[in-house]
């Protein structure tokens, strides 16, 4: 025998012109593995043997993959206030399926659910944003957003956020505590002042330049922990829909020698992957020469965490100036 294995397709009455395994020679019994299979799509499969008088296949039999989960982004807040709270997040894929409703859930106790509290919005994919009202002032809620389709609900990171105290002044750890710097807004008309508020920083985006105009982040030894850096450079979908999602690979960043520049470091957010992980977004990033991201601005960052470690709260904003 020459070989032996699984063929298959999607249209029925597979052979080995069609997609197939070769699983080693000789008789007796053999496992094969198939891999790469689309989502939610029947297939149907034979066994095969070839020897030198040819091919023959066993009786075909179909299966149907198990349909995907939508994919959801992480949780932008635009605002928390004592009573509410405005958030927003996008459906990055849909599995293939139709998202039939999608929204957000909330508990005091972490890992919410729909069972728990939601808001529940019409399908479809990309952007959608909400206000969570009723809240209680100075309480610590878990969020998370959620897509359902005909594979089940999905849901995005979990994130937490407190309302404001009635006391504003145990409320200390806001990023824009020291005041927004352009006076940004969240209305898409502002397009080149565009405030995004994320648990981790906020920032100003500049939709002509594709680069925030400025990056605001609270630094103390809370942010501060053992997770790993994440190297995880993407897009970031919660912009809105109709404008352009610079990605990891935009600008050819190593052909023009340029860096990706880091406003909030990498390592000012080390107390979960997922604060790690938000650093990462292109909407963070800014071209920067080597020598002064590598070397003069690493030191600064470094000075700074040091000072956090040390029990100085630290409250900064960045931003890019110049051309190259």
């Amino acid at each position: 025998m020459l070989s032996k294995g699984v063929c298959w397709n999607t249209t029925g009455n597979p052979t080995i012109s069609d997609y197939r395994n070769i699983d080693g020679k000789g008789i007796g019994e053999f496992t094969s593995t198939i891999k790469g299979l689309a989502p939610n799509t029947t297939y149907y499969i034979k066994a095969y043997a070839t020897n030198a008088n040819g091919t023959t296949y066993s009786n075909s039999v179909s299966f149907k993959t198990q349909p995907e989960l939508a994919t959801i982004s992480d949780i932008s807040f635009t605002s928390v206030t004592k009573t509410a709270a405005q958030c927003s997040a996008s459906i990055i894929s849909a599995g293939g399926e139709t998202v039939t409703e999608r929204g957000f859930c909330w508990s005091k106790s972490p890992m919410p659910t729909i069972a728990n509290n939601k808001i529940a919005l019409n399908g479809g994919i990309g952007s959608f944003s909400a206000t969570l009202e009723n809240l209680e002032s100075g309480t610590q809620y878990y969020i998370r957003a959620y897509a359902i389709t005909s594979a089940g609900t999905s849901y995005s990171v979990e994130r937490i956020f407190t309302t404001a105290s009635e006391n504003p002044a145990l409320v200390d750890n806001d990023h824009l505590l020291l005041g927004n710097p352009t006076g940004a807004t969240t209305n898409i008309v502002n397009a080149n002042n565009y405030l995004m508020v994320k648990p981790q920083y906020c920032l100003s985006y500049n939709n002509s330049k594709r680069t925030a105009n400025w990056v605001a982040w609270h630094l103390n030894s809370s942010w501060l922990g053992s997770v790993s850096r994440q190297d995880d450079f993407r897009a970031d979908y919660t912009l809105p829909d109709t404008w352009y999602h610079v990605t990891e690979s935009d600008y050819y960043y190593s052909q023009y020698g340029f860096d990706r520049g880091h406003m909030c470091p990498s390592a000012d957010r080390t107390a979960t992957v997922a604060d790690n992980s938000a650093t990462f977004l292109m909407t963070n990033m800014v071209p920067q020469s080597p020598n002064n991201n590598q070397i003069v601005w690493e030191s600064f960052e470094s000075y700074c965490r040091n000072l956090a470690k040390s029990g100085s709260e630290l409250y900064i904003i960045s931003g890019p100036y110049g051309e190259g």
